[in-house]
């Protein structure tokens, strides 16, 4: 044993002792002191600052703000990246039912109806229910001989521009582009858009309104009574991971940070998305005075003492602001996701983040109180609280008929929707066990029943072609989904190129997944495959681009694809190393010609 280098063993000390032997008291008094000194010594202790922003009301919190921010910057990109969830109502069975209903309703108050008939999206999104629905409506007017479609003018709408846009360079509506008027709209300011092709001063007034996943992203509270008096949720934002946290962001402290989220400017906040995932939140309830309007309404409905509930104040003003201009025969369609229950609302109590999104679940029972205590009828399809997404039905007393209520029930019950999905639950048991022949003919019933359900198609295809290695079924199947979607799906078009690429038609998988490349030019898959296609062409420098910006983007994937692109980066090198060495050789026998 090495002596400590600040004490001098005596002679009379030896140098080693025997393990487990007592330490002499003088070594004890220099090791350990007299003590005493703890609390000096913990008062002089300071941890690291990580406190980003104060207390605030959760809709106005920093991740609430940022939201904002993350949806303006990145358009329909979180839904194709499938960062935030929309398949549910984005892949035509929804579209389809409410063209049923939307039909039954206004073929059974035609008399009371408009010339011109205005329906309106509010929050639109990818557009795809818009343009589905325009699809199913239009031929069930065909089909009845029926004069609604060419009456009809849908607002599709979106609180941001780049959404909106989006569609318009896709060509998403061309098909239906005289009965369609894309707008830019705040789902809480939507009493002063004005009618389709009117001046502002005339107010939109439409006979249907769809709400799809929107009324969930408005500002809401989680609030409790107690001792008699009002408490609401609020929340001060930490950073972890410290400086290096910061300094990957381009930020240079937490001063710096905290500046930004002050500011109030959406570039100074944009600056903090990259920091969003390191967010920590403290929560904590504080005393509230609910404002006038839909915060008192929804506050008074709050059950007894030392309850929470979801206060959805968003929601409420925006359906207050349409029914102020919904025509008197319309109705307000809502399809959300939230406690269905008041039994429920206990498991939803907390803010789901998708992405960079933030969301609150509709509390239905809350609403549906106020809303029936001003004279509205809200009705729901039966079965309901089983289904993933729950249906609302939100009427003046007068406007539903017979046929609107058996719509209803008849499109959006459980039973329905059970009896659709349950051939693709087979078939992915099936496919795990490996039973071939039945997960074909599972799939081959799941088609039948939903033979224009893209995404259905897609993982159809995908099976077949990729695991089963029928190119041809798989090539086929691939493009009867994209018939139905080829704007906002990369799968599907890599789905169709890796099938296209197998049967050796390298121009056609190539196009494909450029396809793929202009709807998510990030996506792993897309830019492993285009190594794949631009390497067989010999642009191997374009190859690796693709490859460096396909690992700097697979953590999204959790790394699904790193090892194949690795593997599939050193063939490429290697393919230049031997370009290189044959180049060399080239010349060096030329060189030997002019000795």
């Amino acid at each position: 044993m090495t002596p400590h280098p600040l004490h001098v063993p005596t002679p009379a000390e030896p140098v080693e002792r025997a393990v487990g032997s007592p330490l002499p008291q003088e070594v004890l008094r220099r090791l350990v002191g007299t003590g005493g000194a703890a609390l000096d010594a913990l008062r002089n202790v300071t941890g690291e600052a990580t406190e980003l922003e104060e207390f605030r009301p959760l809709a106005e919190c920093l991740e609430w703000r940022l939201a904002e921010v993350y949806w303006e910057r990145g358009g329909i990109l979180p839904f194709v990246r499938n960062d935030v969830p929309y398949l549910v109502n984005n892949t035509g069975r929804l579209s389809e039912n409410a063209a049923r209903l939307v039909f039954a309703a206004l073929d059974e108050r035609r008399a009371a109806l408009p010339e011109r008939l205005t329906i309106l999206e509010l929050g639109a999104g990818t557009g795809l229910h818009a343009r589905y629905f325009l699809d199913a409506f239009q031929e069930l007017c065909r089909a009845q001989a029926s004069d609604l479609y060419d009456r009809l003018t849908y607002v599709v709408s979106d609180r941001f521009a780049r959404t909106v846009s989006g569609w318009q360079r896709d060509g998403l509506f061309a098909e239906h582009a005289a009965h369609v008027e894309p707008r830019v709209c705040d789902a809480l300011s939507v009493a002063k858009l004005p009618a389709p092709g009117r001046s502002p001063a005339a107010p939109i007034a439409p006979v249907v309104v769809f709400c799809n996943y929107l009324l969930d992203v408005l500002p809401s509270a989680i609030a409790r009574r107690q001792h008699g008096g009002l408490e609401r949720l609020c929340v001060r934002t930490h950073l972890t991971g410290g400086v290096a946290i910061l300094r990957s962001a381009g930020l240079a402290s937490l001063d710096e940070a905290r500046a930004l989220a002050a500011s109030g400017s959406r570039e100074d906040l944009a600056r903090l998305l990259p920091l969003l995932p390191q967010f920590d939140l403290e929560t904590a309830f504080q005393s509230w005075t609910p404002a006038p309007g839909a915060e008192q309404a929804l506050a008074a409905t709050i059950p007894l003492d030392g309850e929470r509930a979801i206060v959805n104040t968003g929601a409420l003003d925006c359906l207050d602001q349409l029914m102020e201009v919904l025509h008197p025969s319309g109705f307000i369609l809502v399809n959300d996701y939230g406690p269905a229950r008041a039994a429920d609302v206990a498991g939803h109590l907390g803010v789901q983040r998708f992405g960079g999104s933030v969301a609150l679940g509709l509390s239905f029972p809350l609403l549906e109180r106020v809303l029936a205590a001003r004279g509205l009828t809200v009705d729901a399809p039966d079965g309901d609280e089983q289904r993933r997404v729950h249906t609302r039905l939100i009427t003046r007393r007068e406007a539903v008929g017979d046929r609107t209520a058996s719509a209803l029930r008849d499109c959006f019950k459980a039973e329905v929707e059970q009896h659709l999905d349950a051939p693709l639950d087979e078939a992915r048991r099936h496919v795990s066990a490996g039973r071939t022949n039945e997960a074909i003919a599972a799939y081959r019933l799941l088609i039948e029943r939903n033979p224009r359900d893209w995404q259905m198609l897609g993982e159809s295809a995908e099976y077949v072609g990729l695991q089963l290695r029928d190119y041809a079924s798989g090539i086929d199947i691939a493009r009867a989904a994209l018939e139905r979607n080829p704007w906002c799906s990369s799968w599907l078009w890599n789905i169709l190129g890796d099938c296209l690429f197998c049967r050796d038609k390298l121009d056609d998988a190539h196009d494909a997944f450029l396809q793929a490349a202009r709807i998510d030019p990030d996506d792993p898959r897309t830019n492993l495959n285009l190594a794949y296609t631009l390497s067989a062409r010999g642009a191997h420098r374009e190859a690796l681009d693709c490859i460096a910006r396909g690992l700097a983007q697979d953590g999204r994937g959790r790394g699904a694809y790193r090892l194949r692109m690795l593997e599939k980066q050193g063939q490429v090198l290697a393919a230049l190393s031997e370009r290189a060495a044959a180049e060399q050789e080239r010349l060096a026998r030329r060189a030997e010609r002019f000795k």
